[in-house]
């Protein structure tokens, strides 16, 4: 894995992803989330830090990534991660607006697992 992608995936989608499978393991045991669970599912893609330490969300910080990609990897599929980004951002901004029902947490935590696989079609990607 490339430096840049190995960045990607420590920047970007650790801070989302322990968040929403925790969720997820809080749903399936049919428990409710607490708040501050929800909190920290934001949190992994509204409050995140930029190289120079500077707060970002995950749209600015991939912005900020697509900067310096490496050139070997394939357009679309950087457009399709970015477009999964957008997605999860979005649902995951509904549901931390207000109190949210198990199915929006549900949808949340599906578009924020969904950028891992969107991240291993990227890793795999060749121009």
């Amino acid at each position: 894995m490339t430096p840049w992608l190995a960045r990607v995936r420590h920047d970007m989608l650790k801070p989302a992803l322990w968040p929403a499978r925790d969720l997820r393991e809080l749903l399936n045991a049919k428990k409710v989330p607490a708040a501050a669970d929800v909190k920290a599912l934001h949190a992994g893609l509204f409050a995140l830090r930029d190289d120079d330490g500077t707060a970002c969300d995950a749209r600015l910080l991939w912005a900020k990534c697509l900067q310096s990609k490496p050139a070997h990897l394939d357009a679309g599929t950087l457009d399709s991660f970015g477009a999964g980004l957008d997605s999860a951002m979005n649902v995951v901004g509904h549901a931390a607006a207000g109190p949210a029902s198990t199915r929006v947490l549900e949808e949340a935590i599906e578009a924020v697992l969904a950028l891992e696989g969107l991240f291993n079609t990227l890793a795999a990607s060749k121009e």
